[in-house]
């Protein structure tokens, strides 16, 4: 009251606010929120509410506004009450009702109440409980974006780099610290296999045209060489019939007379003659042709061959064997095939001294055709075998072979879409096998 007296009405707040009395310790302790209510021109309802002090403003959602101006104007009535734990006074300005005190008294068994141990001890576990969950889940939060997130990106590069892309990189963290310089240290290695790549590619395309014309320039190299061999070939084996021929043509300017001496020069004449046409014919075997392809029983094309050559192996004393057993057709020429196997089998006749044996299998290997002619003739050696297909190529005396036996062979083979090995050891006899493709459908 005597603070009203002395104040003016518009520095009441003010004043009230720098009262000694909100520090009051005994006034702390018994009262816990507090305001000051201005109520509106005539008493009625609340006008304004200021907080005496920060500990003791009333929260906007715990305050009622209705209530509090409705205690303070029934104080003028009967003075200071109570409803509860909360207390109303009037404040009046020369005789006007100017507002009141609202405030929220301390509850004093609470304030006297005492803790039981094991309950205070189980609050603090509660308490120690949410803490822990509450750092653990900020450390995973952490962890998760700082730590995990980086690991789970740098393996999903790692992955993508080992299927061979090189284009992608890590997300990097914008920091300084150890996982941070890791990853942009891997981006920096990416980058570095990725220049490093592109100009790998580019170096061995560089190269490879290089390779390539190397080999176009070798191959015309091998082919010239190929036709010079050819060539002297041709030039040897022709050039002797032909000097024999012309032995026998002279001779027969010398002895026109006798009928005998020309009939053995006229035969002479005849055997060279066709000896050039054979080499002829045999080198037109393996100029490329259009082939009549068909389909062919290897078993009938062995048996129709064999027989032409059967009457030279009983005079050479060597047994001829055919072993035919199911085997699948093939699409192929049928003659070049058949000259195929009878230049195969002479081949083994030539090479067996009497009382060897030659023999021919015919039948089914892994779905393809099979076709094998072994001996047990004298075998090759390795530089033998390494040869053994050239052109003109012969370990036969002169005047005995041609050297295009083998070369025929693999180019009728090939030309049916097969493939031809040869497998000899020294005195140990020789196998030539050929597999074909079969064209469906089981000969017998």
């Amino acid at each position: 009251a005597a603070l009203v007296k002395r104040t003016d009405a518009a520095m009441l707040p003010i004043e009230i606010q720098r009262l000694a009395l909100w520090d009051d310790r005994e006034f702390r302790r018994y009262v816990r929120k507090a305001t000051v209510v201005r109520l509106r021109e005539g008493g009625r309802g609340p006008r304004e509410f200021f907080n005496p002090r920060a500990a003791l403003v009333f929260d906007r959602g715990a305050l009622s506004p209705e209530h509090a101006a409705a205690m303070v104007e029934q104080s003028f009535e009967r003075g200071v009450i109570g409803d509860g734990l909360r207390v109303a006074g009037p404040i009046r300005v020369d005789g006007a009702r100017w507002g009141g005190l609202y405030l929220s008294a301390a509850d004093p068994a609470r304030e006297v109440r005492t803790y039981d141990p094991v309950r205070l001890l189980g609050d603090v576990a509660v308490i120690a409980a949410l803490a822990t969950v509450v750092s653990l889940a900020a450390l995973y939060l952490f962890l998760a974006r700082n730590v995990v997130r980086p690991l789970e990106d740098l393996g999903g590069v790692a992955a993508a780099f080992a299927a061979g892309d090189v284009s992608r990189r890590v997300r990097t963290l914008d920091r300084g610290d150890e996982i941070g310089r890791t990853l942009a240290a891997v981006n920096g290695m990416l980058e570095l296999v990725q220049d490093y790549r592109a100009n790998l590619e580019r170096r061995v395309a560089e190269q490879l045209d290089v390779i390539s014309r190397k080999n176009r320039e070798l191959a015309l190299a091998q082919r010239l060489a190929a036709t010079g061999t050819l060539a002297a070939g041709v030039a040897h084996e022709i050039n002797n019939p032909l000097a024999g021929m012309l032995n026998a043509v002279g001779r027969l300017k010398r002895a026109a007379s006798d009928d005998a001496r020309r009939e053995k020069y006229l035969a002479l004449l005849e055997e060279n003659i066709e000896r050039i046409g054979a080499i002829v014919r045999r080198l037109l075997d393996l100029s490329p042709r259009r082939a009549e392809a068909g389909p062919v029983d290897l078993g009938d094309l062995a048996r129709s061959t064999l027989e032409l050559v059967r009457f030279r192996a009983e005079k050479q004393g060597v047994a001829l064997d055919l072993d035919v057993r199911p085997t699948p057709v093939v699409l192929g020429d049928r003659h070049e095939l058949s000259q195929a196997l009878l230049n195969l089998v002479i081949n083994a006749l030539d090479a067996c001294p009497k009382g060897a044996r030659v023999s021919v299998r015919v039948g089914e290997e892994d779905g393809a055709a099979a076709l094998d002619v072994v001996d047990d003739g004298p075998g090759m050696s390795p530089d033998v075998q390494a040869r053994a297909f050239d052109l003109f190529f012969t370990t036969k005396e002169a005047g005995k072979g041609t050297g295009l036996g083998l070369a025929a062979v693999h180019h009728a083979v090939t030309a049916s879409g097969g493939a031809v090995r040869l497998e000899s050891e020294p005195g140990r006899g020789t196998a030539v096998r050929i597999r074909l493709p079969a064209a469906g459908g089981l000969a017998r």
